[in-house]
């Protein structure tokens, strides 16, 4: 009798621990993703692919993403190559005690040469600093970057938790050309002279959503240029002949887009196109100011080719999805 008594309390105290145990595994529960959008999906564009289908909810892959809350002195969250898969964090994170908290997130491809490494130089709730690396000035490597931004107000119930949805936007400017002048000239690329090449990334407070204007990001995430520059240079997959006063190429592919840092109208005041015709002649012409590259933009200039020189004849600004360019603005 008194053996079975000592079993008897042995599963009594086993399923108490077995009970408790499994309490404290669930609370907190890990940080889980509901969707990852992309507010202005395109084909006009080198970045991941690493959405799985047109509604963006699923990804698959890397972003940089960091994770902070109010009154920690470092980010939780510090992935500099934080995998996703199936909305889980593959390094799992459990939901701090805090009260209120903050993710950011950059994202513009895999690892290699897709992806463009931020590295954070401060760190904090209301204001997240990042330097982003030089600018190439090859404009076949260039690649977009993507960002997003979240506020979680706590307290969170860490038991049941929400999964976290973030909406991501364009943070270059797009910029290609189109040429109209003389039949049979043909032009094998351009040459950007002068463009900020280096920049810090100010994450200013404010959740990213999906019809957040150009001014909008531009207030989320703010660009703070060097003054170094350099001169990204594009060669076209096959030379552009020219036909007249129609601009070519009327549809603008991937392989011949622009992705730089976005530059205000006093910035463009040192930027000089340089346009190499057939039998390496060089033609150039100062960029107009009268229209900034903005945040999530494409900006579309018509260059029409003369035989002393080069003439800009229109600027179009576009939404970033755009397949082909649209709506004139003047050029004083």
């Amino acid at each position: 009798m008194k053996r079975i008594r000592y079993i008897y309390g042995f599963f009594i105290t086993v399923a108490f621990c077995f009970s408790s145990c499994e309490k404290n595994i669930d609370a907190p529960n890990y940080i889980e993703f509901g969707g990852l959008k992309f507010a202005l999906r395109s084909e006009q564009t080198r970045s991941s692919s690493n959405w799985v289908d047109t509604n963006d909810e699923v990804f698959i892959g890397n972003m940089g993403l960091y994770g902070m809350y109010k009154g920690g002195s470092t980010p939780f969250i510090d992935g500099y190559e934080a995998t996703i898969s199936s909305s889980i964090l593959k390094t799992p994170y459990t939901w701090p005690s805090a009260a209120d908290f903050r993710f950011v997130a950059f994202h513009n491809g895999t690892t290699g040469e897709h992806w463009w490494p931020v590295t954070p130089s401060l760190l904090n709730i209301s204001n997240l600093q990042f330097t982003m690396p030089t600018l190439t000035v090859d404009a076949d490597n260039q690649h977009d970057l993507l960002y997003a931004s979240l506020i979680v107000n706590g307290p969170v119930d860490r038991e049941n938790p929400p999964k976290l949805s973030m909406v991501f936007h364009h943070v270059l400017t797009r910029i290609t050309f189109q040429f109209m002048g003389y039949k049979d000239t043909k032009v094998e690329g351009v040459t950007l002279k002068g463009v900020k090449c280096e920049a810090t990334a100010t994450s200013a407070s404010g959740t990213t959503g999906l019809t957040d204007t150009t001014a909008e990001m531009e207030s989320k995430l703010v660009w703070t240029k060097t003054s170094n520059m350099n001169n990204p240079t594009l060669t076209y997959t096959s030379a552009i002949s020219l036909d007249g006063d129609t601009p070519v190429p009327e549809h603008i592919g991937t392989n011949d887009n622009f992705f730089l840092l976005p530059h205000t109208t006093a910035e463009l005041a040192s930027v000089e196109l340089e346009v190499r015709l057939e039998g390496n002649v060089l033609k150039k012409a100062s960029v107009p100011t009268t229209t900034a590259w903005g945040m999530g933009q494409w900006i579309n200039y018509v260059v029409k080719v003369a035989p002393d020189k080069i003439v800009f004849a229109g600027i179009t600004v576009n939404p970033w999805p755009a397949s082909t360019p649209a709506g004139n603005v003047a050029i004083n």
